[in-house]
């Protein structure tokens, strides 16, 4: 209990949509502390939730991005090295046409969830350059179809606008 490798018992659960209770109330307080939950803290795990802690996973480099809090996203958040969404040091990884794997499954899937991509295919390919231009275009970006910092911030965040 008192050594070095004991843990919070908030650290040692999984938190997902549907779950209730103080530990969702807390979760939420954190990110909103950090920028990245701006709902009402109602101890529900709900979309907003699923999204601020997506954002906190993408920006603090964390895998899975999956929007559930398990026990490895949670300690990083209440870590004194949480970086907060308006920190310029996000760990965000550039992606281009050829780019593959995690980063851009995850590109892939909220470009699908906004309206812009019909198949998440783990690869940048050329229907991505494109949902990546239309999402650029419609959320006042530089349109190149590159997956840069600038763009993957606005993706994650809670003002994306979608292709409706």
């Amino acid at each position: 209990l008192y050594n070095s490798s004991a843990s919070s018992a908030d650290t040692n659960t999984s938190l997902k949509k549907g779950s209730t209770g103080t530990k969702v109330r807390n979760l939420q307080y954190v990110l909103y502390e950090l920028g990245y939950y701006d709902g009402s803290i109602t101890g529900t795990y709900d979309d907003a939730t699923v999204n601020a802690v997506r954002a906190f996973q993408i920006q603090n480099g964390l895998t899975p991005v999956d929007g559930v809090a398990g026990s490895k996203t949670l300690k990083v958040l209440y870590s004194d090295n949480a970086i907060s969404a308006t920190s310029s040091s996000g760990n965000y990884e550039s992606l281009s046409k050829g780019s593959k794997g995690t980063a851009v499954v995850e590109l892939q899937e909220s470009l699908y969830k906004l309206g812009y991509l019909s198949e998440i295919t783990g690869e940048f390919d050329n229907a991505t350059v494109e949902a990546v231009k239309n999402f650029q275009r419609r959320n006042d970006l530089t349109v190149n179809g590159k997956a840069n910092s600038s763009t993957l911030s606005k993706l994650y965040s809670k003002s994306a606008n979608p292709a409706w």
